[in-house]
């Protein structure tokens, strides 16, 4: 109540300016989808020691319009069944080598 008036006043916060359009947050763009792995084939242009003689290698084949990439990884494998896989992990865990199963290909 305000004073010597007997009437009740409800003071409101004053209305908050809407933010410009620039200042708004934008939400960030979805993250692209991975692309699909196929069954095919690549080829391997090399096994480098020295990770720089591959990224060179990469870089004259784009220059050149292939699209190539390089990855570091180390497999065994192909194996045809999970289980002969697992027998294979099993083995290298034996000698202190940890191994996780992948798939090769597409698992449609």
């Amino acid at each position: 109540m305000l004073p010597g008036r007997g009437v009740r006043v409800r003071l409101r916060p004053p209305p908050r300016p809407a933010p410009r359009p620039e200042t708004q947050a934008r939400p960030a763009p979805p993250a692209p989808a991975p692309e699909p792995v196929e069954r095919g084939f690549v080829l391997q242009l090399g096994v480098f020691s020295n990770p720089d003689n591959a990224k060179q290698l990469v870089q004259r084949l784009n220059r050149e319009g292939i699209r190539a990439y390089s990855e570091t990884r180390v497999q065994v494998g192909l194996f045809q069944s999970r289980e002969e896989a697992e027998k294979a992990r099993l083995a290298l865990e034996r000698l202190d080598i940890r191994a996780v199963i992948s798939p090769q290909g597409a698992t449609r």
